[in-house]
C-alpha cells in the first residue's frame, strides 16, 4: 500500500534563541548556574536551622553555654559546632541567598532585553523560507 503523502527532506529547522544569539545563550547559562547554586544554599540553610535546634536542644539539656565564638578562639576551643558557629555559617548563607536573589533580578531583565534581540534575529533567519513556504501553501490553496 502507497503512503498518502511523500515524504521530503525538505525539513526546516527554526533555530533556538541560545542558538541565535550567543549572549542569550550566555545569560540563560547563568540563570541555571545561580539557580543550582540557590538551591545548594537553601538545602544548606535548612541543614543549618535543623542543626542549630538541635545544639540549642542539647545545651538546654546539658545545663551548660557554650562561650561565645570570640571567647572560644581565645580558649582554644572549636567552636564550629556551637550555636554561635552554626548562626555565624547560616548568616552568611542567607547574606549569599540574598545576593544571588539581588543578581537574579538583575539577570532576568538583562534576559528580557536579549529574548527580543535574539528572537529578532530569529525572525530575520527564517523570514525567507517562511515566506517561500506561504508562497507555496498559497498557491496550492488556490486550485
Amino acid at each position: 500500500m502507497a503512503p498518502l503523502k511523500k515524504k521530503t527532506d525538505d525539513t526546516f529547522v527554526v533555530p533556538t534563541l541560545s542558538e541565535a544569539s550567543p549572549e542569550h545563550a550566555d545569560l540563560v547559562a547563568k540563570q541555571i548556574e545561580l539557580q543550582t547554586r540557590y538551591g545548594e544554599l537553601n538545602a544548606e540553610r535548612s541543614l543549618l536551622r535543623r542543626e542549630i535546634e538541635a545544639e540549642k536542644a542539647a545545651e538546654k539539656a546539658s545545663g551548660r553555654k557554650r562561650p561565645s565564638l570570640a571567647v572560644a578562639e581565645l580558649l582554644g576551643d572549636n567552636a564550629e559546632g556551637s550555636v554561635a558557629g552554626l548562626s555565624k555559617k547560616l548568616r552568611e548563607v542567607s547574606t549569599d541567598m540574598a545576593n544571588i536573589e539581588g543578581a537574579t533580578e538583575i539577570l532576568r531583565r538583562r534576559l528580557d532585553e536579549s529574548r527580543n534581540a535574539a528572537s529578532k534575529i530569529v525572525c530575520d533567519t527564517v523570514r525567507q523560507e517562511y515566506r517561500r513556504r506561504l508562497t507555496a501553501l498559497c498557491a496550492a490553496a488556490k486550485f
